[in-house]
């Protein structure tokens, strides 16, 4: 299940056990987060990949949820890669757990834009 989740619609499915797309998704960023593994993400419909080595997961206190990460490689519409960026997830449309493992990169010394400490569901130690 961790190899590969599509968005388009997940929040819509529900995996056996009871446990929900977004609960597997969770599971599985946070897991990507904790072993420094690569995701490449598909940020908006007609986007090029991106290549990230995702740091925090958590919910906006206007109820997004945003993944930040040090963006490796791929399409950025701002430039300056490699660099921080944040990823809204209900914009990702597709998402690969490439099993690659990359070296934590050093934190900046603060949450990302629109994160709190209270709406953190994981974060890169």
């Amino acid at each position: 299940m961790r190899k590969f989740i599509q968005f388009a619609f997940a929040f819509l499915f529900v995996f056996p056990g009871n446990v929900s797309a977004r609960d597997a998704t969770q599971r599985a960023l946070c897991e990507a987060i904790n072993e420094s593994e690569v995701i490449t993400l598909w940020y908006k419909p007609g986007q090029l990949s991106r290549k990230v080595l995702p740091r925090y997961l958590g919910q906006t206190r206007s109820g997004n949820w945003l993944l930040n990460g040090w963006q490796i490689s791929g399409y950025s519409s701002s430039g300056g890669i490699p660099a921080h960026r944040s990823f809204r997830l209900d914009r990702v449309t597709r998402m690969d757990f490439t099993g690659e493992k990359h070296a934590p990169m050093p934190h900046r010394g603060r949450l990302p834009s629109g994160l709190y400490d209270d709406t953190l569901v994981c974060f890169a130690q």
